[in-house]
C-alpha cells in the first residue's frame, strides 16, 4: 500500500497537435526535401543504447527504397555509429539520367526544433526506436500521439510503453528489425491499423490519464 507506480507522461503543446497534415508535408519538404511517408525515421541521441548501427544494417538488408533519417545530437561512443552513417552516404550510389550521384538514402540531422521534429515524426512512413534498454521509452508515445506506426523493441520498458501498439522487434537481430520495416513498408492497412492503436495507447499515459 506504501508503493505507487507513477507513469510519465506524453504531451505537445497545442500548436502542435493542431497543426494539419498539409502544413506538417510542406515544412519537411521545404526543411529537408523529405516526402510524406517515404522515409523512416530514428530520433535520439547517437550512442550504443540506441542501437543506431543495428537499424542502420537492418534499414539496408530490406531493400526498401524509402530513405532513413536520423535526428538528434551526440551521446557517448558515438565513433563507430558516426563512421558507419559515413560510409552508407558517401560510398553508395545511385543513376539518375547520366548522372552517377551519391545516395543520400541514409540522412543524419543534428538537434531540431520541437515544431520541426514533431513534422519528421507526423509524416514519416514510420518511426523506428530499436533499444537495447530504456528507462521509459517517451519517443514510443510521442510518436504514436502524433499518429505514426512505431517499431521498437521487445526489452526493458519499451513493451509496456507500447503495448499491442506497435510492431515489437528483438533489438539484438538484425534479422528482426529488417523483417518489420518490409511488413511496414509493403502494408498499408498495418500502418493505418498501427496508426489508430497507437493514439489509444498514447492517450494512457496522458497528462490528465
Amino acid at each position: 500500500e506504501k508503493i505507487v507506480n507513477t507513469y510519465q507522461s506524453v504531451t505537445f503543446p497545442s500548436e502542435i497537435l493542431s497543426q494539419s497534415n498539409e502544413e506538417a508535408a510542406r515544412l519537411v519538404k521545404h526543411s529537408f526535401g523529405l516526402d510524406v511517408g517515404d522515409y523512416y525515421l530514428f530520433y535520439g541521441a547517437i550512442e550504443p543504447k540506441k542501437n543506431v548501427g543495428r537499424l542502420i544494417d537492418a534499414f539496408i538488408a530490406s531493400g526498401t527504397t524509402r530513405k532513413l533519417a536520423l535526428a538528434g545530437g551526440l551521446g557517448w561512443e558515438y565513433e563507430g555509429d558516426l563512421e558507419k552513417i559515413k560510409d552508407n552516404t558517401t560510398h553508395a550510389l545511385k543513376v539518375e539520367g547520366r548522372r552517377i550521384m551519391p545516395d543520400e538514402r541514409i540522412r543524419r540531422l543534428q538537434h531540431l526544433p520541437l515544431f520541426q521534429l514533431a513534422a519528421l515524426i507526423r509524416c514519416s512512413r514510420a518511426v523506428i526506436f530499436p533499444s537495447l534498454y530504456e528507462g521509459f521509452g517517451l519517443p514510443v508515445l510521442e510518436s504514436m500521439l502524433l499518429r505514426s506506426p512505431v517499431i521498437t523493441s521487445n526489452v526493458s520498458s519499451l513493451v509496456e510503453v507500447a503495448g499491442d501498439a506497435a510492431l515489437l522487434v528483438e533489438p539484438t537481430e538484425i534479422q528482426s528489425i529488417m523483417a518489420a520495416i518490409q511488413k511496414i513498408d509493403s502494408d498499408d492497412a498495418l500502418c493505418s491499423e498501427l496508426s489508430a492503436r497507437g493514439v489509444t495507447q498514447a492517450n494512457k499515459f496522458s497528462p490528465g490519464a
